[in-house]
């Protein structure tokens, strides 16, 4: 969302941290198109079924992506404009013209390992809010790391706004 500032980036990030510190994880991985917009300030349109995107959160806070190339200009428009909230992503084309493209959508579980290597994660616990499966094919190349389902109370992480938050609804309401 365009008028979020990195104040709610940080009491976001504070937000998920507590949660993992609780809960003893290593990292959170989110698969769900409403946890990535709240935590990478970009509203995803790929539906996950068909287009899969992660989103990963480890206890130091930095964050790693992996989706299609679909969002692959929009993501970068609001990172020059310093709205853009995740440290790295890995962009996948559909295509399997690896001559053009890096990563291609059949390499999932090579983007997986990748990016868990580049988050320090080949081993420890990861809590994921979806069934694990798309980060499962990992753990034959990480033996050490768990994908486990997180605590039930995930869902409230989300429901302590930020001041700029609160203002942001209180205008949109004196609107209607």
């Amino acid at each position: 969302m365009a008028g979020l500032s990195n104040a709610v980036r940080a009491h976001r990030y504070e937000r998920v941290r507590q949660f993992m510190r609780e809960n003893q994880y290593d990292a959170l991985a989110f698969t769900s198109s409403d946890w990535f917009e709240w935590l990478s300030n970009y509203e995803i349109t790929d539906q996950s079924f068909e287009r899969p995107y992660v989103l990963l959160v480890t206890a130091d806070a930095r964050s790693f992506a992996v989706s299609s190339n679909l969002g692959r200009y929009g993501m970068a428009t609001q990172a020059r404009h310093g709205r853009f909230w995740l440290d790295s992503i890995i962009h996948y084309s559909e295509t399997p013209d690896r001559s053009q493209h890096k990563w291609v959508a059949t390499q999932w579980h090579e983007m997986m390992v990748e990016m868990l290597r580049a988050a320090g994660l080949e081993r420890g616990r990861i809590a994921t809010e979806s069934a694990g499966t798309l980060l499962a094919p990992a753990t034959a190349v990480f033996p050490q790391l768990q994908i486990v389902q997180p605590h039930p109370d995930l869902r409230n992480v989300r429901r302590v706004k930020h001041a700029d938050e609160i203002a942001t609804m209180r205008r949109c309401a004196s609107l209607s």
